[in-house]
Formats: structure tokens, C-alpha cells, sequence
């Protein structure tokens, strides 16, 4: 965990965030303070930037500009994020094949979180959602 940076007032802090790909902006000049606590929606149609941007947010894709700071820090110090930041696209990816633990565990190791903390993360998970009996079921 970040310790005492998650108690920043100021989550999330872009300014003047672009992305540009081959094909022209995909964001241009986003700027937005998330304050701790605080709850925003992000909506728009089809090709509007919205995975962009949440990507961006999540570390997985870097802006073309613009400044970013989330708890305090920017993406470039992405292995301090990656515990405290998920990303679940709406074409979410779980392997049918494998059960509710071994999707948890592929994804958090995905993202270099060591196993301790891993391990009591999904624990955690699996409790918030009810999911403790079904541990080893299958995702399908």
C-alpha cells in the first residue's frame, strides 16, 4: 500500500493531458482534480477516449503530453500505482478454463504484485464479492 500519500486531498491530478495516436487525438487537453472520497462517471459515445483515458489512469498506456499525478505520484513511478489502481475494461478478458483464484492470481501477478500481498489482496476480493466458497470454481 502507499501509506500516508493516500490521504493527499487530490487523488487524481491531470493537467492538459493528450493522447495522439497514428489517426489523429484521441484526447486532447484533459484537465481534472479528483479529490479523495470523490466519485466521477465517464461517459460519451463510441470513440471518445474513454478507455484511453481510463488506460492512462491505470498505467497502461502513456500520454502523448501533459502532466499526470495520481496519490502523489506520476505514472513514471507506475510500481508504486499498480497495487492501488485496477483497471476492468468492458470487454473484460477471464479465462473460462481456469477458476476464480488462478483469474485473480494470473492478473496480479500481470501486474508484479508479489505474492504476500497478492495473496491477501485476493482474499480480500473474494470476501467483498461472497466469493469465498467458490474459490475453485471454474469462471464459466
Amino acid at each position: 500500500m502507499l501509506g500516508a500519500t493516500t490521504w493527499r486531498a487530490d487523488m487524481i491530478v491531470l493537467e492538459n493531458v493528450c493522447k495522439e495516436f497514428d489517426t489523429g487525438f484521441s484526447l486532447q487537453n484533459i484537465t481534472l482534480k479528483v479529490s479523495r472520497g470523490e466519485k466521477i462517471f465517464i461517459f460519451g459515445p463510441n470513440g471518445a477516449g474513454k478507455t484511453t483515458f481510463l488506460k492512462i489512469l491505470a498505467c497502461l498506456i502513456t500520454p502523448s503530453s501533459g502532466t499526470i499525478k495520481i496519490m502523489g505520484y506520476s505514472p513514471a513511478m507506475r510500481t508504486k500505482l499498480l497495487g492501488s489502481i485496477g483497471f476492468a475494461p468492458q470487454s473484460g478478458h477471464l479465462y473460462e478454463s481456469l477458476t476464480i483464484k488462478q483469474n485473480l492470481d494470473f492478473y496480479g501477478k500481470m501486474y508484479s504484485i508479489d505474492q504476500p500481498e497478492l495473496a491477501e489482496r485476493i482474499h480480500e476480493l473474494l470476501v467483498q464479492f461472497n466469493l469465498s466458497m467458490k474459490l475453485d470454481s471454474k469462471v464459466s
